[in-house]
């Protein structure tokens, strides 16, 4: 939202986190006069006082939605606050990210004042991945320690297409992140669908 508002775009972000909203509202603190508003609420259950010619959700945000019906729905709340023709460009983790990247590994990364340790399980019958992220953050001469839990499931190419279409899309692309045709055996499927 704040790289569309730089550009001198009209921007809205919409998030369930309180604590995202504020953050990001302390960001555009920093660069008054930017045509951007943020809203709270829910990406299966939000509306606007307008249509808006482009929606996006990025960082496979979309993969937080571990139902059929959750992730129609938010499909079909984009649809509806979108001008005939207007574009929905969002990204997905792959099931192939979750079963084989996420898997049942565990990560750890050292950055000097951050320190975190990623642990996965995935649950094949499902397709989703749960990331226990432990972060330790260094403050003086101690370092805080707090958890956050993801749940993420992975949907198969096919599978968003068919609840695109459903909530009124058509498609335009499936890429991988650099642009070629995205594969089930690709990390991040990136899709381009057009309200029709």
């Amino acid at each position: 939202a704040l790289a569309l508002a730089r550009k001198g775009i009209a921007a809205t972000g919409l998030d369930l986190s309180e604590a995202m909203l504020t953050q990001a509202k302390a960001k555009s603190c920093h660069e008054p006069g930017l045509p951007i508003r943020f809203l709270h609420g829910d990406m299966r259950s939000f509306h606007l006082s307008e249509t808006v010619q482009l929606a996006t959700c990025f960082f496979d945000a979309m993969n937080y939605n571990l139902r059929d019906e959750d992730l129609l729905a938010a499909f079909k709340c984009t649809a509806a606050c979108l001008e005939l023709n207007g574009l929905f460009v969002f990204d997905m983790n792959s099931v192939y990210a979750l079963s084989t990247v996420w898997g049942n590994k565990a990560f750890t990364e050292d950055h000097g004042d951050v320190v975190y340790i990623w642990q996965n399980e995935y649950e094949p019958v499902t397709r989703t991945g749960t990331l226990t992220a432990t972060f330790f953050v260094k403050h003086d001469e101690l370092y805080e320690r707090f958890t956050e839990v993801h749940v993420e499931r992975g949907y198969y190419i096919v599978e968003v297409i068919d609840l695109l279409g459903q909530a009124g899309f058509e498609i335009l692309e499936v890429a991988r992140t650099d642009g070629l045709p995205a594969q089930e055996t690709d990390v991040r499927h990136v899709y381009v669908a057009r309200r029709t």
